[in-house]
């Protein structure tokens, strides 16, 4: 059975416009200024072709293309054209947007928010110089006291939890909560990381003001208090808030969460001393948000390799060669990975009839998900054509046998090729479409394709055989559509045109797959890959 696919939704906490983005397991997000982009900001900080993310199983990866501005994942600024892991939580920094990652299964419960905007009773006032410390000794024992909580805390929700129970230990205001914005668009909203009351008896409504936390999304430390005496009975005195402060929460520069505190109806008003004490656990809060953030950035990055490493290796073991003899044939190929570990596959089969089977297919999607497909489906097509004899037959047997294996509406187009010691190809077409014959003189010509539909889609599906000649003099190239859709730094694509143009260039099957990628870094002008790039070339081994 296969499980419930988890798509993850990319969504603005900064930025000048608001950004709520879904994107599908197995699914791939291109970012920039650029209107061809996925997601486009616009914004002069932002390059054309920014960033990329891709998304599978409940985890993913971003990776900078060599934007002017740069990348940033949770405050550290990631390296150009390297792959990043990124979870759940994580704030990704492209520009003047801070982007959250969440699953999107999740639905946080909306926080009321009163709109005191217009409140002729209640002042606000930017705190731009802390008042001078009360009890100095005490509250530096309590911020010492704070800091230590705040590295034991082992994720975002005990350093939320740490830096709410620091601000009322050492302030009189009665309740505290940290907070984090969604900015952008008419529907504005917060969300509540943490929060604390003095007394875990009382029923009142945890109600925010919305001028306060708006204004601390700016960056600024605000307070709220009451102009009038009889304030009981008219706006926010309808919860009794009398007095509020709200202080910003940064993280790499940017704010990223607030730390909200109020004092109610016939509660002891705050100590003007409060403000300076909770700067101090606001900010070391933020250092200590940054620092967790790099932790789990760091200890990701080296799973993440140690993963890589081993799926490579069993990747290795798998692909054939990248030139030899195989019975009746002369081969070379050359495969490029795109983001992480090849979603394409290509193989080189010997027969004991004297034929030689060739595959090459792509595995949707990208990444590590696509990289276990492929080597799933390359393990169990190399035994069947061995077993069957036969391409279009052991084409119908994986296929039943993947379709309920294969997640998040993965598919693996193919095609496979028995070559006799004559020339004679016998091959199937399974929705790949990419095998061009080159002629002695250099013309290209496209092969046939019977339209049968890749695997993994319709477990019932027979597929059936075409025929071609392979003479003498001629090449069968295949390759995959990573070498088509690459695109270089102007957004344009390589095309069926420049592979054609290179392929001319060459005249024997050695040289072919260096020759199209020759062409295509060049082309590239530095554009991170795209996509797994795969090139076969066939020739008959003839004296």
């Amino acid at each position: 059975m296969k499980a419930d696919a988890v798509s993850m939704t990319l969504r603005a906490i900064a930025g000048p416009t608001a950004v709520d983005r879904q994107l599908n397991d197995g699914g791939r997000l291109s970012i920039g200024r650029s209107v061809g982009c996925d997601l486009c900001l616009a914004d002069g900080s932002v390059s054309r072709e920014h960033a990329t993310i891709s998304w599978a199983d409940g985890a993913g990866t971003v990776m900078d293309l060599r934007s002017v501005g740069g990348t940033m994942v949770n405050g550290v600024r990631i390296v150009p054209g390297q792959p990043v892991a990124i979870g759940i939580g994580d704030l990704i920094a492209i520009g003047p947007w801070i982007l959250c990652v969440r699953l999107s299964s999740e639905h946080p419960s909306p926080v009321p928010t009163l709109d005191d905007t217009a409140s002729r009773d209640l002042a606000i006032e930017r705190i731009d110089r802390p008042a001078e410390l009360a009890g100095a000794e005490q509250r530096l024992q309590l911020l010492i006291d704070c800091i230590a909580g705040f590295n034991s805390a082992c994720d975002e929700q005990s350093l939320a939890a740490a830096a709410v129970h620091a601000a009322l230990k050492g302030t009189s205001f009665r309740r505290a909560a940290l907070l984090r914005g969604v900015s952008g668009g008419e529907s504005e909203s917060i969300e509540v990381l943490a929060s604390l009351r003095r007394d875990p008896g009382s029923i009142d409504g945890f109600i925010f003001s919305r001028s306060l936390v708006r204004e601390a999304m700016q960056g600024h430390t605000v307070a709220l208090s009451s102009r009038r005496a009889d304030v009981d009975e008219r706006s926010i005195a309808d919860i009794g808030i009398q007095t509020a402060l709200c202080l910003p929460i940064h993280l790499a520069g940017a704010v990223t969460a607030v730390l909200y505190l109020d004092s109610r109806r016939g509660e002891r008003a705050a100590d003007p001393a409060n403000t300076s004490y909770c700067e101090a656990v606001a900010r070391a809060c933020g250092l200590a948000l940054a620092n967790l953030k790099r932790d789990e950035l760091e200890r990701r990055q080296r799973v993440m390799a140690q993963e890589l490493a081993a799926a490579r290796e069993a990747q290795r073991m798998l692909v054939a060669s990248d030139i030899g003899v195989c019975g009746s044939i002369r081969f070379a190929a050359k495969m490029r990975p795109g983001l992480v570990v090849a979603g394409d596959l290509y193989d080189v089969i010997p027969l004991e009839d004297g034929r030689t089977g060739v595959v090459i297919g792509d595995v949707s999607g990208r990444g590590l998900g696509s990289g276990i497909v492929m080597a799933m489906t390359q393990a169990h097509l190399h035994s069947g054509v061995e077993m069957l004899g036969d391409p279009a037959l052991a084409l119908t047997k994986v296929n039943r046998f993947i379709c309920d294996r294969l997640e998040g509406g993965r598919f693996v187009s193919i095609w496979i090729g028995l070559i006799a010691p004559d020339g004679e190809v016998l091959y199937v077409d399974a929705g790949h479409g990419h095998a061009r014959m080159i002629g002695a003189q250099g013309e290209c010509k496209q092969l046939k394709s019977g339209g049968d539909i890749p695997l993994g889609i319709d477990p019932f599906r027979i597929y059936s055989p075409e025929r071609c000649m392979l003479r003498a003099g001629e090449r069968l190239v295949l390759y995959s559509d990573g070498i088509l859709e690459q695109r270089n730094m102007s957004g344009a694509e390589f095309g069926i045109e420049r592979l054609e143009a290179a392929l001319r260039q060459s005249s024997n099957e050695a040289d072919d797959a260096i020759t199209v990628f020759a062409a295509l870094e060049a082309f590239e002008e530095g554009a991170a890959p795209t996509d797994d790039a795969t090139v076969v070339s066939i020739a008959l081994n003839r004296a």
